[in-house]
């Protein structure tokens, strides 16, 4: 028994070393990986972070679908790929015989931790959050913490180990055991625990992420509200209004203040045959809240998506706020008159919500995103576009970039998108303003505001001379405005309709000032950035003769005007003064921004 007990123990040992070994050998690798699967995923964590909002209410709002998954996918399959590359370097810079390069790897290691901390930065610029001195210290000292172990690690690499090629085992065995100890190494040690546990953060996001896709709306929430039937025809010569809102129209670059480049013959002759107010004051400064304060004929003081086809609103002076699709609006007050409303219009998603009101319908919301282009160009270059975004971001660290590719790429496909809603929006609009079906047409046009779609120097829509800005755009209202005359004198109603032009708000200077290069053209008119007036230009039927109206009013009230029209109440540019001079007292004329 002694001797069978002395070979028991004698095999015992071996096994369970052979079996720790197997766990080590097993264990360290995946390890090894989960660190590079991190680090690669932190290289990314700009697109991580922008990946959260991607199912948020506010954004499911001005979608016109629900968002593909092309675009995380592209960031997981990218993150796989660059922590393959890391894990590979990492298995090779490891092998013996490789000091250097082992030290190399250690030093890449902590100076690439570098380079998500200035992601986490440049996101904080983008959004512009302004953190709290705790986390802007934080992220400095880890910043600095890392670059200066790189350093140190790069100096201890150059500094012998040994007195001599013969130095004693015992010797190198404790120079090496105090090497491990050094603060580089603690703090590379340190680095690579704390990326290890990152993994937990980005399952979380993940997990988050799929949730919220998981809750989100389907494809059935943002399909248009069936359109209301049409009521009967009224007998003998009835009003009609056709009513355009230009987005982001200026009164003062469009007429008093307009630059000696830009040409409006379209817009001279309307204002030389219409009712020409240049004191009209737009009731707020955004479109989200100044395009339900027009088709309610209430001021809108603010707004909040609840999903693709929920927008509550709360108005000023009190009165209880609710979902827009349940608010009276032109539409449904000029139905109780006999009249069929149709609509062409972007940004809101006029369709989802106003449909129940309107006898025809469309409309193209306002949504740009990069999964928006990830959709549109697939998967493969998805992943192409991604990594040479990063790869810029990553330049830019070392050589400021002024103009990067990325960027240019995106811009462009901005300005092309645009332009696809223009087209369809013009489309929809001319036939809808020629119909003489519809008593009431409302249009939503997507021009002035930026980006610039037009070129105003060869007079079409190509991108060449030059990079097109909000006067190209201008110049296009006026290019719209009289396709829209000639499509309903080619009706036979131009004469018989009474055309009201008006905007949401005017140019915003503070807003684009920041994000486009080519301002300084526009600047030079715009330098103020109180609330700028917009233009209100009112053409009754059968009007050949101008005239102008100069006290100040809010354009809110072009709800109740255009009601008056329909009604039979205006029909005169005189009534029409009048009738301004009676109510312009009922809302406040912002002066300020």
């Amino acid at each position: 028994m002694p001797i069978l007990s002395m070979q028991e123990d004698t095999l015992t040992v071996p096994r369970a070393a052979a079996r720790a070994g197997f766990r080590n050998d097993v264990r360290a690798p995946m390890t090894d990986f989960l660190i590079c699967l991190s680090a690669a995923n932190l290289c990314f964590v700009n697109w991580w972070y922008g990946l959260q909002a991607i199912n948020i209410p506010w954004e499911s709002y001005y979608r016109d679908a629900p968002p593909a998954g092309t675009l995380p996918w592209a960031i997981l399959s990218d993150g796989l790929l660059l922590a393959l590359a890391f894990w590979f370097f990492w298995e090779w810079a490891r092998k013996p015989g490789k000091p250097m390069v082992a030290t190399g790897g250690g030093i890449a290691f902590l100076l690439t931790l570098v380079f998500p901390l200035e992601l986490v930065r440049g996101v904080w610029n983008a959004e512009g959050t302004v953190p709290g001195i705790l986390a802007r210290g934080a992220l400095l000292l880890t910043e600095v913490s890392l670059a200066a172990g790189a350093v140190q690690m790069f100096f201890r690499q150059n500094q012998p180990l040994a007195g001599s090629a013969r130095t004693a085992p015992s010797a190198s065995l404790r120079i090496a055991r105090t090497t491990e100890r050094s603060a580089p190494c603690a703090l590379l040690r340190a680095a690579k625990k704390a990326v290890l546990a990152m993994n937990l953060l980005f399952a979380a996001m993940l997990v988050s992420y799929f949730f919220s896709w998981a809750g989100s709306p389907g494809a059935a929430a943002y399909a248009s509200l069936p359109a209301a039937a049409p009521v009967p025809a009224r007998s003998g010569a009835t009003p009609r209004v056709v009513w355009l809102v230009f987005d982001e129209m200026d009164q003062r670059l469009t007429f008093p203040e307009r630059p000696a480049s830009v040409h409006l013959p379209e817009l001279d002759r309307l204002r030389a045959e219409s009712l020409y107010a240049d004191h009209a004051q737009p009731s707020a400064t955004w479109t989200s809240m100044a395009l339900p304060s027009l088709l309610t004929g209430a001021i809108v003081s603010k707004v909040e998506a609840k999903g693709p086809r929920e927008l509550r609103l709360s108005f000023a002076g009190g009165r209880m706020a609710g979902s827009w699709s349940r608010q009276p609006n032109v539409f449904d007050n000029a139905r109780k008159l006999g009249v069929n409303s149709a609509l062409a219009g972007w940004y809101h998603p006029y369709c989802r919500v106003l449909g129940r009101s309107l006898a025809g319908c469309f409309g193209e919301p306002g949504f740009n995103s990069v999964d928006v282009y990830a959709t549109r160009i697939g998967m493969v270059r998805t992943m192409w576009f991604l990594l040479r975004a990063q790869a810029e971001a990553l330049l830019s660290e070392v050589h400021p970039i002024c103009t990067k590719p990325t960027d240019i790429e995106l811009r462009a496909f901005g300005r092309l998108h645009q332009q696809e809603r223009y087209f369809a929006n013009r489309k929809y609009a001319l036939d809808l303003a020629a119909n003489p079906a519809y008593g009431l047409v409302f249009v939503h046009w997507p021009v002035p505001h930026p980006v610039g779609i037009y070129n105003r120097r060869l007079h079409n829509f190509n991108a060449g001379g030059g990079e097109q800005t909000y006067l190209d755009n201008l110049e296009l209202v006026a290019v719209t405005l009289g396709e829209l005359r000639r499509a309903m004198q080619a009706a036979g109603i131009w004469d018989r309709t009474t055309l009201i032009i008006t905007a949401d708000h005017g140019f915003r200077p503070n807003v684009w000032a920041e994000r486009l290069k080519w301002m300084r053209e526009v600047l030079v008119e715009a330098r103020d950035t109180a609330a700028r007036p917009v233009p209100f230009v009112v053409k009754f039927a059968g009007q050949e003769t101008g005239a102008v109206y100069s006290q100040p009013f809010n354009n809110v009230l072009t709800h109740d005007l255009v009601l008056a029209v329909l009604s039979g109440e205006i029909q005169t540019a005189v009534a029409a003064r009048t009738w301004l001079d009676r109510n312009r007292a009922r809302f406040p004329a912002r002066t300020g921004g």
